[in-house]
């Protein structure tokens, strides 16, 4: 892959990984309204049985009609269904929280890859415009050091000093600004 489809590829992939955290978000949002309304519906399930007994008990003493039974019924079917409805949206929001739970970091990890796979074609390119006279330079010079008896590590260390860390930050910080990585 190119640096710019690469590039393209690592802004996707940080795109994808804040829908993911924008969506996990807004369905913690929805299970702890859902969570908070439970019991609430428990409670009305609850008073429209009570209701119900108190109404079935006006019927056969003669004090209510079955349409008030009927009213009452319904009110407490009603209420289950609520129930149960939420019940389930909370099982799947809950479920759905957990898949994202364990897809972000996949995503984040993925996009990782991409940015070392993106670095790492950033240092080719830098690579190949190094002249290949520099090379064959460094390779003779290597070879006189080696027969002098100098370790090769150290042979180049000497030739190529660290630069500081400030200095590495500046570099990596103009890498960045050059190929649009900020």
């Amino acid at each position: 892959m190119s640096i710019s489809e690469l590039k393209t590829s690592l802004l996707q992939a940080r795109k994808h990984v804040e829908d993911l955290k924008q969506k996990q978000t807004e369905l913690t949002s929805r299970l702890t309204d859902c969570r908070e309304s439970l019991p609430m519906l428990r409670m009305k399930i609850a008073e429209a049985r009570q209701e119900r007994q108190r109404t079935s008990d006006k019927v056969i003493l003669g004090e209510a009609s079955t349409d008030d039974l009927e009213k009452c019924d319904k009110l407490f079917t009603e209420s289950e269904e609520r129930h149960s409805k939420s019940q389930e949206l909370f099982d799947v929001l809950a479920r759905e929280i957990k898949v994202l739970a364990d897809g972000i970091p996949k995503a984040i990890s993925e996009g990782e890859a991409i940015r070392r796979r993106l670095w790492e074609a950033i240092a080719e390119q830098l690579k190949s415009e190094i002249p290949t006279k520099i090379f064959d330079l460094v390779e003779k010079w290597l070879s006189v050091k080696t027969q002098l008896g100098q370790d090769y590590e150290f042979s180049l260390k000497s030739l190529f000093k660290r630069p500081l860390d400030g200095k590495v930050q500046e570099i990596q910080q103009n890498l960045r600004k050059q190929y649009g990585l900020d």
